[in-house]
């Protein structure tokens, strides 16, 4: 999963939030050093990814992406469920406005920069600056991400067109999500009640 379904899985808990943005940037037995919420959101982004990368529906949809580009299938998958993620806002997070769901998550970040590891304020600023959760609304910046990935990774392949994937199988895509969706939502449940 990519930033968004993180933030989102993070039940409106600003410290979790924070934490599970965290995950990516915190490695080993460092979330030892910080506060017990946000240590709990590193090792909920942990779990998550974890659960993900298992999740016989997730590993159904990342196939269609696998004979066009391989290895990076994956890391793909997490965009495109964020875009799956905002398209299908209101289908799945009906009580909160999407932009006002984003000003609270840049909010939340900007309150906690200074606490942040370098490359960690480097990227909470970077998205906040670009807007990257409201780009995932639509086709052109889940492209425009995508773009940034395959840059950022260094790699010729042409990232963006696995929109074209996501738009061929449009409906499979947005079945399996909300399948998973519901899903990875008890599972969330499950792992905040036994922590």
């Amino acid at each position: 999963m990519n930033f968004l379904a993180h933030f989102v899985l993070s039940c409106n808990q600003p410290l979790l939030l924070v934490g599970n943005f965290l995950g990516d940037f915190v490695k080993g037995k460092q979330y030892q050093n910080y506060p017990s919420e946000i240590a709990k959101g590193i090792l909920l982004h942990r779990a998550i990814d974890n659960f993900t990368d298992k999740h016989p529906v997730w590993l159904q949809s990342a196939s269609r992406l696998r004979p066009f580009f391989g290895r990076y299938s994956p890391i793909l998958m997490d965009i495109l469920g964020d875009y799956l993620l905002a398209s299908l806002w209101e289908n799945v997070m009906s009580a909160i406005p999407y932009s006002d769901f984003v000003a609270s998550v840049y909010a939340i970040l900007r309150e906690w920069l200074v606490f942040f590891p370098p490359k960690a304020k480097f990227t909470a600023d970077y998205m906040i600056s670009e807007d990257w959760l409201m780009r995932y609304r639509s086709i052109e910046g889940t492209q425009r991400s995508l773009r940034g990935m395959a840059e950022r990774l260094r790699v010729s392949l042409p990232f963006e067109s696995a929109t074209d994937i996501l738009i061929s199988y449009q409906v499979e895509y947005e079945q399996e999500f909300l399948m998973f969706w519901k899903e990875i939502q008890k599972f969330v449940v499950h792992f905040l009640k036994d922590y």
